[in-house]
């Protein structure tokens, strides 16, 4: 018998197995499909998720790494420091991951999927150490989620309502998940 997610009674099949990609010596050409970039060189040290199971460019993430860290020009260049953009995708493959393990896809996320992230989150350990993630980790990566997540909202890519509220900041408003998720220290939600 098989359910959306392989044998039932087995472990989910991973719907992303995501793994990172980095563009070296400006080789390949743009796997994705947004921005007008089908087709034009990516720069180098652009990275990107793809699936270890098919090889495909995991979508909406390609396109969010796009619209965030390319410039919209001709020839694109990256935007930020050359470790910004590698550091933002080891957070979306970590939530990618978690996404596997629980068995939905992007277009599924619920508030309460983004919650369990955040908890599973303050309580991860890190590879390195064997200890708690830093609350700066912690606090990157769900600064990370919050962005791809709002991304999504904004591109029509998820199928329920996440509701999201703003707050004034020192820089302007800012808007954040309005999901009660709790993070230990980060001050957001």
């Amino acid at each position: 018998m098989h359910s959306d997610f392989g044998v039932v009674g087995s472990a989910p099949m991973k719907t992303y197995d995501a793994e990172i990609r980095v563009v070296r010596n400006n080789e390949g050409k743009s796997p994705g499909s947004n921005g007008g970039l089908w087709g034009t060189a990516l720069p180098n040290h652009f990275c990107f998720l793809t699936s270890r199971t098919d090889g495909k460019v995991i979508e909406p993430a390609f396109d969010f790494m796009c619209a965030t860290y390319l410039t919209r020009a001709a020839t694109p260049c990256l935007k930020g420091g050359r470790n910004t953009a590698p550091t933002v995708l080891a957070d979306m493959a970590d939530f990618h991951h978690y996404l596997d393990a629980s068995g939905i896809k992007v277009a599924d996320i619920s508030s309460a999927h983004l919650r369990g992230y955040a908890t599973d989150l303050c309580h991860s350990k890190s590879a390195a150490t064997g200890k708690n993630l830093a609350a700066s980790t912690v606090n990157r990566r769900w600064s990370t989620l919050t962005k791809f997540i709002l991304y999504c909202l904004r591109h029509g890519y998820l199928k329920n309502v996440i509701p999201t509220a703003e707050r004034d900041t020192k820089r302007g408003k800012v808007t954040y998940l309005d999901i009660d998720a709790d993070i230990s220290g980060s001050g957001s939600n």
